[in-house]
């Protein structure tokens, strides 16, 4: 079975108000485990707050970044 060979274990990365967060460990008896983080942020103008927290969250992680960015502007200010 997978979940004997899999587990799945949450990671705190921090509270932040511009997005939401998941991260979880992906470890299994014969793989070094691995972090997967998904983060979603609702539609709307970049902020310089949503940079600063992305660039903090990231900082606690060694990573791949895959995915879609959505990203059509920063608003300064």
């Amino acid at each position: 079975m997978q979940r004997d060979v899999i587990q799945l274990t949450t990671i705190y990365v921090g509270d932040y108000t511009e997005f939401e967060s998941l991260a979880i460990r992906l470890s299994g008896r014969r793989y070094k485990s691995s972090v997967v983080v998904c983060v979603y942020r609702p539609p709307g103008t970049v902020t310089s707050t949503f940079t600063d927290q992305l660039a903090d969250m990231l900082d606690q992680i060694v990573l791949l970044i895959v995915g879609d960015f959505n990203v059509l502007r920063v608003a300064t200010g």
